[in-house]
């Protein structure tokens, strides 16, 4: 999935959702539950990502990478 226009995600935007490789490039602030409770997801890449609200990956038990590339 690739959401090249997405600066924000309020909680549960991609919750349980089945995508293995989610790519939001402009993506800045998410916000809780955002990408909780999938076993799908493999590799979340945002570059952008400043603001990781609590339990942004809760349950989230298929990830084997993730870039927050400007989270600090």
């Amino acid at each position: 999935m690739n959401l090249p226009e997405v600066t924000s995600a309020l909680g549960s935007a991609f919750n349980n959702i089945g995508v293995e490789h989610i790519y939001l490039p402009k993506m800045t602030s998410m916000g809780t539950y955002t990408f909780g409770n999938s076993s799908k997801n493999k590799t979340i890449t945002l570059p952008k990502l400043t603001i990781v609200q609590s339990n942004g990956f809760v349950n989230n038990t298929g990830i084997t990478q993730v870039d927050l590339g400007a989270c600090t």
